[in-house]
């Protein structure tokens, strides 16, 4: 083994100057440190407390979210008889009471008859200023929440030529076949039935199993029929009616016994409630509309060209019910080749559909439709009907308005119309 000599080390001797530079060096990069270090460590500070105060605004909004569905749920379950302003209520966790909330309600009728139930929440964190404001407004569900709904749906089918832009909602199985286009959701108290190799495209999803929404009997007419006899026009013909929509008024023809009467009449007179009612005999209308007006058989009713609005726009208070005890068929024998309907229509114990006689190209319906059984607007071969394209189009002014004296039961639960996140703090 080979033994190696070590050297001896030497001592480094730091000269007078040399010691005042290391001193230098030392300081400056503690002060560099210092520099860098305590701003991060603000940094971290204040981002811990922002973090903190966002945590407490975020839990004011959910105590002021919690005020508005404790306020839907006492309107439900007074019917809309609850209102005022609550003292705070407080939520506590285990034995830590986390904040509250404060709920006030007031309500008031809008220009079309719907009763308007106003809601602002306010959720207060405890031990905190931290607050949030929810304001909403809601109304009890109505027969215009939905683009369709069904009682019943046995043998129709939704096909590739639909496009619906609206809810829907079925007392019944929601049958589909081929590709239709579901843009908002869709509710059953069964279940969704596709034909093999159906692709439905649910934008919006779909609730199966939900509870029904029953159509109005035979009472609600009799409702219609007084308000008509009352402020409205009352028609107890020998024959069918024919109402020819022009803009402000319509032109009536039908016959009483062998005399035949045709006359205007000026639905948006200032003495008029704007309800027509024929009894025991079928309707016949078309034309453009320029006002609000409800139209209502006891039995049946036919569309015969287009039926519109003057004003189509987002704005317009251009509103028209169709109200049928039987059947609402569009003829399109005679309807032009591209079809407009725009109204909030039911047909109580039939259908809204199609005659079917002959081939046509394209249907839009524009507002709402409540029906007994879905109908249909093309026969399975599409050789007839509107074989190319069927647009459902909602009209969303149905969630604040409706057609006057429209019917307004069908849901008892409270809708929310608006809502608005007032203040953040």
């Amino acid at each position: 083994m080979k033994v190696i000599k070590m050297k001896k080390l030497q001592k480094i001797r730091l000269t007078k100057n040399q010691k005042g530079f290391a001193l230098f060096i030392t300081v400056l990069f503690m002060l560099m440190l210092a520099v860098i270090v305590v701003p991060f460590f603000n940094v971290i500070v204040l981002n811990l407390l922002i973090s903190g105060n966002q945590e407490k605004r975020v839990s004011a909004f959910y105590l002021a979210d919690a005020g508005v569905q404790y306020a839907q749920n006492q309107l439900s379950a007074s019917d809309g008889e609850w209102s005022g302003t609550t003292a705070p209520y407080y939520l506590i966790h285990s034995t830590e009471t986390v904040g509250s909330f404060t709920v006030d309600v007031n309500s008031t009728i809008n220009s079309y008859g719907y009763l308007i139930y106003k809601v602002n929440s306010i959720g207060q964190m405890m031990n905190s200023f931290s607050r949030a404001s929810i304001q909403v407004m809601l109304r009890k569900g109505g027969y215009g929440d939905y683009l369709f709904l069904m009682d019943k749906t046995t043998g129709i089918y939704f096909g590739s030529e639909d496009i619906v832009k609206g809810k829907v909602h079925a007392n019944d199985y929601i049958n589909v076949t081929g590709t239709p286009v579901f843009q908002k959701l869709v509710t059953t108290t069964q279940t969704v039935s596709t034909t093999k190799g159906s692709r439905p495209i649910f934008q919006d999803g779909v609730l199966t199993k939900v509870s029904p929404i029953s159509l109005p009997d035979v009472n609600d007419f009799v409702t219609l029929k007084n308000l008509a006899q009352n402020g409205g026009l009352y028609i107890q013909p020998s024959g069918d009616v024919t109402i020819d929509i022009n803009t402000t008024y319509m032109t009536v023809t039908y016959k009483s016994g062998s005399k035949t009467t045709t006359y205007n009449y000026y639905f948006n007179s200032t003495t008029s409630n704007k309800m027509i009612y024929v009894n025991d005999h079928d309707i016949y209308l078309s034309g453009t509309l320029n006002g609000q007006v409800t139209i209502v058989s006891n039995n049946g009713m036919y569309i015969t060209d287009n039926l519109v609005y003057l004003d189509e726009s987002a704005n317009s208070d251009d509103i028209l019910g169709l109200i049928s005890k039987k059947d609402i068929v569009l003829l399109d024998s005679i309807a032009p080749d591209n079809t407009r309907i725009d109204a909030q229509i039911m047909s109580t114990n039939g259908s809204f559909k199609g005659e079917i006689a002959r081939r046509r190209s394209n249907l839009t319906v524009y507002g709402s439709i409540a029906q007994k059984q879905l109908g249909a607007f093309r026969n399975s071969n599409s050789t007839r009907g509107y074989t190319n394209s069927q647009h459902w189009e909602y009209d969303n002014r149905l969630k604040f308005v409706q057609p006057p004296n429209y019917l307004k039961a069908g849901n008892t639960s409270f809708q929310m119309i608006y809502w608005k996140n007032a203040y953040f703090q």
